[in-house]
Formats: C-alpha cells, structure tokens, sequence
C-alpha cells in the first residue's frame, strides 16, 4: 500500500478557497494551498483548481501541468460568476471533472472520493500517510515508527512537527521546498524555523529519521 496522495487547493480567493479545502477535509484529507499550479510540487496527487487564479489562459495552464507533472491530476473549479469558456477550457485541457460553486459539498465531496479511488486504487486510505518505516495518523494527528516487526508510538512531536513531517509524507518523495514548508508553520514563523524542526525531527525519530533527506540549496524530501 502507497501513501495517501498529495491534495493540493490552488485558489488566489480566500472564501472560495476555504470552501474548496472543506471538500479535502470531509474526505479525510489535509490539504496544501497554492495561488498558482506552477507552485505545485507533488510528483502525484490530486489538486482542486480554482480557474479564476488561472490567468491569461485556464486551458494552457491545465495543459502545462499534464505535460510538467503528469502523476498530478487536477479537478477544475469555478465560480458562480465564471465565464463559460473557462470551464469548458479546462475541460478541454484534460481537468478530471468540474465544481461549480453552487453544487452542494456533500455531492461535490462524493465525486472527489470517486477520483481517489480511481486514481490511487492502492493508497493509503484517507486521513493517513505512508512513508517508508513512518505511517501517520492525519485524524489522531499520531506518528507510529517501524522498530524490526513492530510499530511504536513516537511521543512528544510538537504541532509544527508533525504538520512538517505530514507535508513531507503526502508528497511521495518528492522534495518539498523550505519556502513551501515554511506555509505549514503559517506567516509569523521565521525561515530558519523549518532547519530547526528538521533537526528535532531527526532527533526523536532516532534511526528513522535519517529517511529526511536535505536537498541542497532547495529543502527536504523523505526517502
């Protein structure tokens, strides 16, 4: 069984975008924000698209991440005021499917479980994550460590630890940048903050924590 794949919202509007992460979290899943898809990092996951953060042209920009990322899929979103030709764009250019603003969110949340399970049919199930000798517990917010057959409850993680520790799970291998890491800890936390949670990451995990690898001049990934 793979980890749990990265969800991702890309929305420049803060009401819209907050309703948009609801969905990810009535499926079990924590999601990452970005105002643009160039800022998307997964190597595979599923990203709710708001088009109105897409501009000039929504249907290029869909087009460009199949090209760039290809294990990273993406559900068009649009606005009660959209123009037609942004959504049919987007569909155009390969978006999985298409939320309109007014549909209700328990539909809209049974259509993204359905992308889920057709997309990563051997994933972790929702709310947990799977990283080599780590699994997570996104509900219980707990991290249980592989010590020879048997997985021990790994005590005393602060809330930016784990959220940190969680980021680099869901990306499934892929190196995530200090920049983006730095989100997780939320605006008033300083650059040198995510060099400091590493280092006690590393610590408490003991041997397992070695699966953190630094990424010169650019952040961290998990082995």
């Amino acid at each position: 069984m793979r980890g749990a794949p990265a969800a991702w919202v890309v929305c420049s509007d803060g009401p819209r975008a907050a309703r948009w992460e609801r969905l990810w979290l009535a499926v079990g899943l924590t999601p990452r924000r970005a105002v643009r898809l160039e800022d998307l990092q997964a190597g595979r996951g599923l990203a709710l698209v708001d088009v109105g953060a897409l501009r000039p042209d929504a249907a290029a920009a869909f087009a460009s991440l199949r090209a760039l990322r290809p294990g990273l899929h993406a559900v068009a979103c649009v606005g009660s005021a959209a123009p037609p030709e942004q959504p049919a764009g987007a569909l155009a250019a390969g978006a999985l499917d298409l939320f309109r603003e007014p549909d209700d969110d328990e539909s809209l949340a049974a259509r993204l479980k359905a992308h889920l399970k057709r997309l990563f049919p051997r994933a972790a199930p929702p709310g947990s994550a799977v990283a080599g000798r780590l699994r997570l517990d996104l509900r219980a917010r707990e991290v249980r460590a592989r010590r020879g057959r048997t997985w021990r409850l790994v005590d005393a993680l602060t809330a930016r630890e784990f959220d940190l520790l969680a980021a680099l799970a869901q990306a499934e291998r892929a190196p995530l940048s200090r920049e983006s890491l730095l989100d997780v800890f939320g605006a008033e936390a300083a650059p040198e903050a995510v060099d400091k949670a590493v280092a006690s990451l590393r610590r408490k995990l003991g041997a397992v924590g070695r699966a953190i690898k630094t990424v010169r001049g650019f952040g961290y990934r998990i082995d």
